[in-house]
C-alpha cells in the first residue's frame, strides 16, 4: 500500500483483463505479502475474473495479473451497482 501512496484504509482500484473495481485496501497483519491481493469471493471479485471455467465449473480465480493505484476519492459501487454491471 505504501508503494502506491495509500494508506491502510483507503480505496484502491483494481483492475485485471476482465475489469475493474473500487475496494477498500487494507495492509495483512499476519505477514509481508509483497505484490499479492486477496479479495473474497464475492460479486466484487467477480468483476475481476473471466468465466471460462476450463472444465472445471470453476472460474480461475487464483493468479489472475492485476494492476492497483490508490482511489482514495473514488466511491466503492454498491451490491445493486455490482449486480448492474455484471449484466451490462
Amino acid at each position: 500500500m505504501t508503494e502506491l501512496g495509500a494508506l491502510d484504509g483507503d480505496n484502491v482500484r483494481v483492475k485485471t483483463e476482465f475489469g475493474e473495481v473500487i475496494l477498500r485496501g487494507s495492509i495483512s497483519r499476519q505477514a509481508p505479502h509483497k505484490r499479492i491481493v486477496f479479495i473474497p469471493y464475492g460479486a466484487w471479485a467477480s468483476m475481476l475474473f473471466g468465466t471460462a471455467t476450463h472444465t472445471s465449473g470453476m472460474p480461475t480465480l487464483k493468479g489472475v495479473k492485476a494492476t492497483i493505484e490508490r482511489a482514495a476519492e473514488e466511491k466503492i459501487a454498491t451490491l445493486n451497482e455490482i449486480t448492474r454491471m455484471k449484466g451490462e
